[in-house]
């Protein structure tokens, strides 16, 4: 995209608004603002998108933006009372499997050009080793938290499909970047994203069902807005 640069230029001053205003909103505690400011940051960040890619739709396009589109959605269904837990828990679910179409959009389309091999299988396995080791922390921390009520039984299974589909995105985002014929800072993007969005969750679950921590929940916001950035800006260099 011609104007890439230019396009970032402008496009990112709400963004860095959005981000600011979200940290003051935590670090102070401003509650009232806080059903605004939260989805506002989505709002800039999917509007950021699509002036980077100058207002041009394909399918492609379309992928990452409905995967914003449900980060939006989980944002405003976690800002309700807990019931609505599960409906944010689903919708950033399937905007995980919107990345990871993408990504394999990206893959797939390389792979037909001649550009680049199938995979082998070392990285087969190296990405199957980081998805299970991932997934080994995950159970590893937050099992005890579930075992003693059995009435988050149904709770603790949505949380390990999410855990897996969410280190599945992380993966396929490194075995991408990896594959891909020409490696750039903003390819790298995605991955820095996922490994982000990782984090991100990890924090807020362990915040929500380990142990209250108002520093913990600052960072969970730091590094889910940064995520979104990060996967954002490298999807949209890699389409260009």
């Amino acid at each position: 995209m011609n104007s890439f640069l230019a396009s970032f230029s402008w496009a990112i001053i709400p963004v860095i608004f959005a981000f600011v205003l979200n940290l003051l909103v935590y670090r102070f505690n401003w509650r009232r603002i806080q059903p605004f400011s939260k989805p506002l940051a989505m709002i800039t960040i999917i509007f950021w998108t699509l002036s980077m890619a100058e207002w041009q739709m394909d399918w492609q396009m379309a992928l990452l933006i409905i995967a914003q589109v449900f980060g939006l959605a989980g944002d405003i269904f976690l800002l309700f009372p807990k019931g609505w837990f599960m409906a944010g828990l689903a919708a950033f679910l399937v905007g995980h499997l919107f990345y990871i179409a993408l990504t394999a959009s990206i893959l797939v389309y390389h792979l037909n050009s001649g550009a680049i091999e199938p995979l082998s299988p070392f990285i087969l396995v190296l990405g199957a080793m980081i998805l299970v080791v991932a997934m080994l922390v995950f159970l590893r921390v937050f099992k005890p938290a579930f075992n003693s009520k059995k009435s988050r039984n149904k709770l603790w299974f949505a949380v390990q499909v999410y855990a897996f589909i969410l280190s599945s995105m992380m993966v396929a985002s490194f075995v991408m970047v990896f594959k891909l014929p020409i490696f750039t800072w903003q390819s790298a993007l995605v991955p820095i994203g996922g490994a982000l969005f990782f984090a991100s969750d990890f924090m807020l679950a362990y915040d929500r069902f380990v142990h209250k921590n108002a520093l913990l929940r600052l960072l969970v916001w730091i590094s889910y807005h940064l995520a979104q950035i990060c996967l954002a800006w490298g999807f949209i260099s890699l389409m260009g």
